[in-house]
């Protein structure tokens, strides 16, 4: 339970774009191609560059927890 918490809480510091990719991979989608066409991307290059973002970003705050 608190795991989910922290997660949650996690999610919501995150752009609806770069959420729906965490959400995306969360539920199984692992592919960054296949992520990319879902959000309507022409190739999974910028998928990649906001999957390093996300790492950042929870590296940032799971250090900090």
């Amino acid at each position: 339970m608190v795991g989910n918490i922290f997660t949650n809480d996690f999610l919501t510091l995150l752009d609806p774009r770069n959420r729906q990719i965490v959400v995306l991979l969360s539920s199984g989608v692992t592919r960054m191609t296949e992520i990319a066409q879902l959000l309507g991307y022409t190739n999974h290059s910028a998928v990649t560059k906001r999957l390093a973002q996300i790492r950042r970003s929870a590296e940032k705050y799971f250090h900090a927890i």
